[in-house]
């Protein structure tokens, strides 16, 4: 700003003028958007009223010009809540919220304005309400000369002090595994209905088989607890599925082996199950050959043991493929005669996972991308893929470096021809039946260092269309190679400068292969 002075006619005239020196000299500059939300801990009495508020999110904000937005990420039980766009969460699902099943909800969210975006997490506690005691309703299907139904209790840390109301005028009170008004005979066949209120924790067709084929269906679980030993349903033959409408408590139950073992026409919904603290899941639906329901909800992450999870599930197919894997540790059998099984599991993380032996075998279905499978802490992959006659997928990249055993890994596998010339099998001792009838492989194995294996049993036998030169193979170590190029009948590779000193067991070596004489190896004396 300048003051210019003029004297005109002897008046003195001031005049002011705002010269701008620089178009920045006025600007207001504003301070930039800010976004911030708290973790959210609260307590909660449990059955609180559907679309009730349960908590809300404490959000801190200056200058933004967009509207909040919040958005669930994950809730450790799907489908319990939702949260609206003041940040409030509301009750979805009521049964959730039952302190019996679990003491808590937790999990993230994110609230965002425009580019800006934060997340935030929540634990809501729950507070247990005294409630009258809910019972457990079974149905059991009873024949002629079959009358006598004895409820599945038993002695292994359990606790029974409950009603029973057999549904024909006969009312019991059981305190004990070997109380005997745990058993009832009826007058006549049909469907009965028993009902039970009170304390029960400990319920299981594995450890007291007796009425295993009566059971079809349960109508309502209540306030049972299953117990955490093997076999829950285990050979239930009769067993349907499960019309209840609410799900079993299962917040101490970390082993469910068996527990559908041979129950060949359940198909029930287990789909709202809360698995998240089940440890063992092995031979969890073995022989439940009708089984196929949807699974993709189910929290896996605590599972260490997967092995024969689906064996012999003959018809499931179901989507698993969101499955946090990460905790298992063995896989053996998990889908050896699941014949169906076709689903992607290309994304599952099996970086722990030491054993993977027969995991497809017999899985005729089954032909999905594996190729970003960490396999580097697997040592045994035996007969992984044995009979899965229509896998033929890429697996060139993957590391197999720790594995000792390869014995019957294509066996059977009809489709497969994939390059896997590169993979590291310098810790191999035992190649048995490794290609044995995998009628179309044909890949180069001319750089495989076999220099530790020992067992070559069978390896190529049958292998119809195996013609690579392995001519260039350490064989030193390999004591047995019988059957090894029985029957297959193109390979016709020069063997001859095998050392084959080791050698004490090569019974029809070449029987029904091309070798010619001179291309069979020499020395050692079984050549």
């Amino acid at each position: 700003m300048k003051s210019i002075v003029y004297k005109i006619a002897g008046i003195l005239i001031t005049f002011t003028l705002l010269l701008s020196c620089g178009s920045d000299d006025n600007e207001i500059i504003s301070p930039p958007p800010t976004l911030n939300v708290e973790n959210l801990n609260v307590s909660i009495m449990e059955n609180p009223e559907i679309n009730s508020i349960i908590g809300e999110f404490e959000v801190s904000q200056g200058n933004l010009t967009d509207p909040l937005v919040f958005e669930l990420l994950e809730v450790s039980l799907p489908g319990a809540l939702t949260i609206n766009n003041q940040g409030q969460l509301l009750v979805a699902d009521v049964t959730a919220f039952d302190f019996e099943r679990r003491e808590a909800i937790s999990g993230e969210i994110e609230v965002s304005s425009g580019d800006l975006a934060q997340t935030a997490s929540f634990t809501l506690s729950l507070l247990d309400v005294e409630e009258a005691p809910v019972p457990f309703i079974t149905r059991w299907n009873l024949t002629a000369g079959d009358l006598t139904v004895q409820l599945p209790i038993y002695n292994r840390n359990t606790t029974y002090n409950f009603t029973v109301d057999w549904g024909d005028g006969i009312i019991g009170e059981v305190t004990s595994f070997d109380d005997p008004d745990a058993t009832h005979t009826y007058d006549a066949e049909g469907i009965k209905t028993i009902i039970i209120t009170g304390v029960l924790e400990g319920f299981n067709f594995n450890l007291n088989s007796n009425s295993s084929r009566q059971i079809i269906d349960v109508a309502q679980w209540g306030d049972m607890r299953l117990g955490n030993f093997d076999g829950h349903f285990s050979s239930c033959t009769n067993l349907t599925g499960f019309t209840a409408s609410d799900t079993p408590i299962l917040k101490e139950v970390t082993n469910m082996f068996a527990m559908f073992f041979n129950a060949s026409l359940f198909n029930g919904d287990l789909s709202d199950w809360d698995v998240s603290g089940v440890l063992n899941m092995s031979f969890m639906f073995s022989g439940a050959s009708s089984f196929n329901q949807h699974l993709s909800n189910w929290d896996v992450s605590n599972v260490r043991s997967m092995s024969e999870m689906f064996g012999q599930a003959e018809a499931f197919n179901g989507n698993i493929s969101n499955w946090d894997v990460s905790s298992v540790i063995s896989m053996d059998r998990m889908f050896n005669g699941a014949s169906s099984f076709n689903n992607d599991i290309s994304n599952w993380n099996i970086s722990n996972v030491t054993s993977i032996s027969e995991m497809f075998t017999n899985a005729s279905s089954f032909n999905q991308n594996l190729s970003n499978w960490d396999v580097s802490n697997v040592t045994n992959i035996r007969r992984m893929f044995n009979g899965a006659s229509s896998f033929n997928q890429d697996i060139s990249n993957w590391d197999v470096s720790n594995i000792t055993s390869m014995s019957g890994v294509f066996a059977g596998a009809t489709a497969f021809n994939n390059d896997i010339s590169n993979w590291d099998v310098a810790n191999v001792t035992n190649m048995s039946e490794m290609f044995e009838n995998a009628s179309s492989f044909n890949g180069n194995l001319s750089n495989w260092d076999v220099a530790n294996v020992t067992n070559m049993r069978g390896m190529f036998q049958n292998a119809t269309s195996f013609n690579s030169d392995i001519s260039g193979w350490n064989v030193a170590n390999v004591n047995n190679m019988r059957v090894m190029f029985t029957d297959a009948s193109v390979f016709s590779q020069d063997l001859s400068n095998w050392a084959t000193d080791n050698v004490t067991l090569c019974e029809n070596f070449a029987n029904g292969s091309a070798l010619t004489a001179a291309q069979v190896p020499t020395r050692g004396i079984c050549f």
